[in-house]
């Protein structure tokens, strides 16, 4: 799986699971700590974010790092 796939991957789940729970990009960036900016170029494929900063999106939507980083495939 190439880079641009993962980007897209990750971004995708993220955006599916803060709508799933009815939050707005703001209102996830102050639960978790990470900054609008960023869930916003996550979402949109840019940029790229550390393992840290999914970690701490994943713990925030009380997901395992896996959950987020890895197809369900």
């Amino acid at each position: 799986m190439g880079i641009k796939k993962v980007k897209r991957a990750i971004g995708a789940r993220v955006k599916d699971e803060r709508r799933r729970r009815g939050l707005k990009q703001e209102e996830l960036a102050e639960i978790s700590g990470v900054s609008t900016k960023t869930i916003i170029q996550i979402e949109n494929f840019k940029g790229n974010p550390t393992i840290k900063t999914i970690d701490k999106l994943a713990k925030t939507f009380k997901m395992k790092l896996e959950e987020l980083l890895c197809d369900s495939e």
